[in-house]
């Protein structure tokens, strides 16, 4: 708490220093009218709406808007059906609990067209200590979004590339160009959630509406398709689902070892070796991407060192049948009525079997 304070009063000399040279509205004005971000100001009236108080000149160019067309209006002009509403939604409880809020959404300019955009808003307190009015710098993130679908269109057609290299026999497999492949892949899934990934604006996937993960990552909803009609397509030869139904039978046995000796580094490190062989081979069958993709990140995760005693293999085993029951249904019997189903079963399981080696 001390800490704290002195360096509050650290902040409040230098901030004095500064006052000295320049009045506070003079330094405000030149910071909200010169930032390169788009900014405003709205009063704490959360019945009305946060109304806006005032609005720099980027934030009217980013929206369409007149200053005199903003103020006295709620931001709520600006959301519209695509916008992150469960994000919005948190918008009001977290200022009221920290005072502060970092969020991205779509918001809507005054011609209709949308755009993504991040903000971060800060409470602003008189000299009473009460709440007066919330600020918020705001960054269009369209350039960021177009940015990332050209990342994604190239990786995939090097994905093409690669696949048809292999089964022409032009070029023996490349073990790290695959994984380049998959890691970039990983930057677009929509659920694949990296929480090692940097949480700074600039780094992070943002999340723009309840149907996207981010720049990077956006959620597609997958209509349902039989396993008879994936199969039509004949997107994966025998050999690969040889492979496939080898390398589960082989994690099985590593887990059955672990429950009779316990977990060790070598028994992690052969399972992470068997689903990276499930990974690469479902990889490359397009609908079935983001099954293969988590599997992928399972296996990494489970390289890291681990206390015995606190390793989840519960869990694991649990992520073990989905994916067992998922590749049966698809690859083995070929009778699955959804192929999507169990694979967003092995996405919620990977998912949390992550969450919990990431925090050991």
């Amino acid at each position: 708490m001390k800490k704290d304070e002195d360096k509050n009063l650290e902040e409040l000399f230098f901030f004095s220093q500064l006052l000295q040279e320049c009045s506070a509205l003079e330094l405000l004005k030149q910071i909200l009218i010169f930032s390169h971000h788009a900014v405003v100001i709205t009063d704490a009236n959360q019945l009305n709406g946060y109304r806006i108080i005032y609005a720099n000149p980027v934030f009217c160019r980013q929206t369409g808007y007149e200053l005199a067309e903003l103020v006295g209006n709620s931001p709520s002009i600006l959301q519209g059906s695509d916008s992150n509403w469960p994000v919005i939604h948190r918008i009001t409880p977290e200022l009221r609990d920290k005072g502060y809020f970092h969020g991205s959404s779509v918001n809507y300019r005054k011609d209709g067209s949308k755009y993504a955009v991040e903000w971060s808003i800060s409470e602003i307190r008189n000299e009473l200590g009460d709440v007066s009015h919330y600020i918020s710098f705001q960054r269009d993130l369209t350039q960021l979004h177009r940015m990332s679908d050209k990342i994604k269109k190239t990786n995939e057609v090097f994905k093409d590339f690669y696949l048809n290299m292999l089964h022409g026999k032009k070029a023996e497999a490349q073990p790290d160009l695959l994984e380049l492949i998959k890691d970039n892949a990983k930057m677009y899934s929509g659920n694949i959630r990296q929480d090692d990934i940097p949480t700074s604006p600039t780094d992070r996937y943002f999340e723009t509406s309840d149907q996207e993960l981010g720049a990077f990552g956006r959620k597609v909803i997958k209509k349902a398709e039989s396993a008879a009609f994936f199969w039509e397509s004949n997107p994966i030869d025998e050999a690969r689902v040889k492979t496939i139904i080898r390398a589960l039978k082989a994690v099985e046995n590593e887990i059955a070892r672990i429950d009779l000796v316990g977990v060790t580094t070598r028994r992690l490190a052969a399972i992470a070796d068997k689903l990276k062989e499930v990974a690469n081979s479902v990889f490359f069958c397009r609908e079935l991407n983001d099954g293969a993709l988590i599997i992928d990140e399972v296996a990494n995760s489970l390289r890291q060192e681990f206390n015995p005693s606190e390793f989840p293999i519960e869990v694991l085993l649990a992520f073990y049948k989905e994916c067992a029951h998922w590749i049966n249904d698809v690859f083995v019997q070929r009778e699955a009525e959804n192929i999507f189903l169990g694979e967003t079963h092995v996405i919620a399981a990977g998912n949390q079997l992550l969450a919990l080696l990431r925090h050991k």
